[in-house]
């Protein structure tokens, strides 16, 4: 429908493909982990690969092309690594990049499940959010739930540094020099959200801008 506003248009790309990827991993025991969409978005582009740097022009001749033109770029580039590569994993995702560890995983998506039956909003049906859950999993890698956990928000209508902020605050608990309004802003969201604890850097978009914070 032409008339439909953007912010609904967002979220019914993110509930379709949800379901898309719901539908495929319960027809195959392996579909979640050949299946990925790496983005079903109005805004932006995801080029994901088990690629070096040197081998991305050639392999995406479109990035060479001078009619793409783009606002923004993130790019990452993973050197080292401890585990094998698989392309679902490969960087970047749909909202994110990363660097580092976060070490509070485990909690951090069992905490997410046990509020799922909270989540709400009033232009998502009770099947929306049904197809929505869950938000995130722990057959993934880290980066990927962050990026689940980032998406779910955005979508929610916060804004990228909040949301960034909201998964990775400050340390404020016994900062003398913070003034009150903003320890008051980290725990009430502290109610809402434990904090993703790293050492970790993560760099953001929303398609409209960049935005990244340092644990």
């Amino acid at each position: 429908d032409p008339g439909t506003p953007v912010d609904a248009f967002d979220r019914a790309l993110y509930v379709g493909r949800r379901a898309a990827e719901k539908t495929v991993g319960a027809s195959d025991v392996d579909g979640a982990a050949r299946f990925y969409v790496c983005s079903l978005s109005r805004k932006t582009l995801v080029y994901k690969g088990l690629l070096t740097a040197e081998q991305l022009r050639s392999y995406y001749p479109d990035l060479a092309d001078e009619r793409l033109d783009s606002q923004l770029a993130l790019v990452h580039a993973r050197f080292s690594t401890n585990t094998l590569g698989a392309w679902h994993l490969a960087h970047p995702y749909r909202n994110v990049i990363h660097n580092g560890e976060i070490n509070t995983i485990r909690g951090n998506i069992n905490w997410m499940r046990a509020r799922e039956t909270d989540l709400d909003h009033p232009d998502l049906s009770d099947d929306d959010l049904d197809t929505i859950r869950p938000v995130t999993n722990a057959d993934q890698s880290d980066t990927a739930s962050v990026d689940n956990a980032v998406e779910l928000l955005l979508q929610g209508g916060r804004d990228l540094p909040h949301v960034l902020r909201m998964l990775v605050p400050e340390a404020f608990e016994g900062d003398d020099r913070m003034d009150a309004d903003r320890k008051d802003w980290y725990d009430f969201h502290a109610s809402m959200l434990e904090p993703w604890d790293g050492p970790a850097l993560v760099a953001a978009t929303d398609g409209d801008r960049i935005a990244a914070v340092l644990d």
